[in-house]
């Protein structure tokens, strides 16, 4: 399972830094998960930059048909953690048509609206995430099919109580990234620990190299 790979990656790593003794899974345990969190943030922020990122994701996205409310606010499936993309869907009296939604910040919303070039139409929407939740408009558009980053089950290390604890397979829960992300889970979760980093491949760790080696190993 990645979250015991990971777990030994930092405790062999911590060890050569000359942290000694065990790793607390508590603390472990909870850096898992504001690792995966932060892992999770920054490819929604890449999303735009290429869509070889939906691929990376396809084990944490899901695709929903949802209904939009009069007030304009969708309603999110109760497992939503993060927006990826969307269609308004509208019926021409025979059929469902799709169109891309634009998703955009709050004070371009504010543009949008005041525009009288770019304002939103049925065939040309948008979106907006606020405190409330995704805002669609205009406000004729009624359904939407909603990519979504859902939110992940915490991923949670456990041992045995022996000393040293054994890896408890059957009691822990895995990471919902996969198995690529293993070294940026490693290099976050050393950060939080406050451990020293001086590994190459952990210090080129990050989401956007790996989008791009991603990329080279698919055009190969």
């Amino acid at each position: 399972m990645l979250i015991n790979n990971v777990y030994q990656s930092v405790f062999d790593l911590a060890n050569k830094d000359q942290t000694g003794g065990f790793l607390s899974a508590s603390r472990y345990n909870r850096y898992a998960v504001f690792a995966q969190d932060d892992i999770l943030n920054e490819l929604q922020q890449l999303l735009d930059y290429n869509q070889r990122t939906i691929s990376l994701l396809s084990d944490i996205l899901k695709v929903a048909n949802v209904e939009v409310s009069d007030d304009g606010y969708a309603k999110l499936p109760s497992d939503y953690f993060l927006f990826a993309d969307a269609n308004s869907l509208f019926y021409d009296g025979v059929k469902f048509q799709e169109y891309p939604c634009d998703f955009i910040g709050r004070s371009e919303r504010g543009e949008r609206l005041r525009s009288k070039i770019v304002t939103p139409e049925l065939d040309y929407p948008i979106i907006t995430e606020d405190f409330t939740g995704l805002l669609v408009e205009p406000k004729e558009v009624s359904r939407i099919k909603l990519t979504y980053i859902y939110q992940p089950v915490n991923p949670e290390w456990v041992g045995t109580d022996t000393v040293p604890p054994v890896f408890d397979e059957g009691a822990s829960t895995d990471f919902a990234l996969s198995n690529k992300f293993k070294n940026i889970l490693t290099y976050k979760i050393l950060k939080y620990f406050g451990i020293e980093i001086r590994e190459p491949f952990l210090l080129s760790a990050t989401t956007d190299n790996l989008i791009n080696d991603f990329s080279g190993k698919q055009a190969n």
